[in-house]
């Protein structure tokens, strides 16, 4: 068989993702990097991830909570690193934990939170 079928990825997207590994290496945006990662972790595209990791990183754009929550969900350790050394006020850890990604955060990430509130008291 000549063809692979690819079952529930979007033509588009999967063209992006092509884009990302081969030559021409489009630079993940604000609206590829939740699908890039996503695609990246499913065939095991550790460039991908990196990328989109150091484009999250730099990312003015995207709340620190929505970094938080895909470093947690893609065990992204430098973006959940660099979102913890942001947090630099009890107040910011606290807002941060009224949001609905506070929610979908894994124990492990939410014992580091209180790590890092506990250091800041």
């Amino acid at each position: 068989k000549d063809e692979i079928e690819l079952k529930d990825i979007e033509y588009e997207e999967f063209i992006v993702l092509l884009n990302v590994i081969y030559p021409s290496y489009k630079t993940p945006s604000d609206s590829s990097v939740k699908y890039l990662l996503k695609l990246g972790d499913l065939y095991g595209i550790q460039t991908v991830l990196d990328r989109s990791q150091l484009f999250l990183i730099s990312s003015e754009s995207i709340e620190i909570e929505e970094k938080l929550l895909l470093s947690d969900q893609y065990r992204l350790v430098k973006l959940q690193d660099h979102c913890l050394s942001t947090l630099d006020t009890t107040d910011s850890i606290k807002e941060l934990s009224g949001t609905p990604q506070y929610n979908k955060l894994s124990e492990t990430t939410k014992v580091a939170l209180l790590e890092k509130l506990l250091k800041l008291i």
